[in-house]
């Protein structure tokens, strides 16, 4: 193939088989690349903030407040809410998880 029209997926593939032909000495029989681990790094970005906003809001004793908690942790919560919603929006639109 031509390196130039090759895809990210098929370089990548290129790449770990000749890595595992010179480990082993035998070329492997496939290789199985997954390009979709975005979905995990905003679930662990939307976790993140969903946590860091409840110790914000337990323990946050002064500044504003709104609807009882404290700015900063409502911030949190939205964006957090945002971003999951987003998400599951791209999960289901997909059709795949």
């Amino acid at each position: 193939m031509d390196q130039a029209n090759l895809t990210t997926a098929q370089q990548l593939a290129q790449a770990a088989s000749a890595f595992h032909q010179r480990r082993t000495g035998h070329l492997p029989e496939s290789v199985t690349v997954v390009l979709s681990e975005n979905r995990l790094v905003i679930a662990l970005v939307v976790v993140g903030g969903l946590i860091g906003s409840s110790l914000i809001g337990i323990f946050a004793k002064n500044g504003p407040f709104v609807f009882g908690v404290n700015v900063l942790s409502f911030i949190g919560f939205v964006l957090s809410g945002v971003l999951g919603l987003w998400l599951l929006w791209g999960v289901v639109r997909s059709g795949r998880l």
